[in-house]
């Protein structure tokens, strides 16, 4: 029972992902045209809208400030981060499992709904956009398990 619905959950997903990819397959290409709007089939090669953008400065300052964030982000995500795991691996504290299913819980959350979720909680406080919410559960669970693998095999 369970292989014949195995195969339908493939073949359902790969349909999913079929149609959630399809708008790039006419997108990408029309990016590329010569003409001056877009169009699909492209009309000759260029790379003029690619050009446009690197002219207006507004995108080249929100793409740099993404870049700043992104890297502090994954800055502060890896330096606290690792602290705090490494307490959790090492140290027999109470509610251990508590607070690891806490910092890993949105790793089990769809991300789109944890995106909105985000979004609507944190933009009253001006804080939309941050970027550690979603770096410390991934740092945090590869931390632990590392941590806990060289304790096993005693390698410290």
């Amino acid at each position: 029972m369970m292989k014949t619905f195995g195969g339908l959950r493939v073949a359902v997903a790969v349909l999913a992902i079929i149609y959630i990819l399809i708008p790039l397959i006419v997108v990408i290409p029309a990016s590329f045209t010569s003409a001056n709007y877009p169009s699909f089939p492209a009309e000759g090669f260029s790379l003029q809208w690619y050009a446009k953008i690197l002219e207006r400065p507004e995108f080249l300052e929100a793409f740099l400030n993404s870049a700043k964030f992104a890297a502090l982000a994954a800055l502060f995500s890896v330096i606290f981060g690792t602290l705090g795991a490494l307490g959790i691996a090492k140290y027999d504290i109470p509610g251990k499992s508590y607070i690891t299913a806490l910092l890993t819980s949105p790793l089990s959350v769809p991300q789109l709904v944890l995106g909105i979720a985000l979004l609507m909680y944190f933009t009253p406080m001006m804080l939309a956009g941050t970027y550690r919410i979603f770096n410390c559960p991934y740092r945090d669970l590869h931390t632990i398990c590392h941590e806990a693998r060289i304790n096993r095999f005693k390698w410290i």
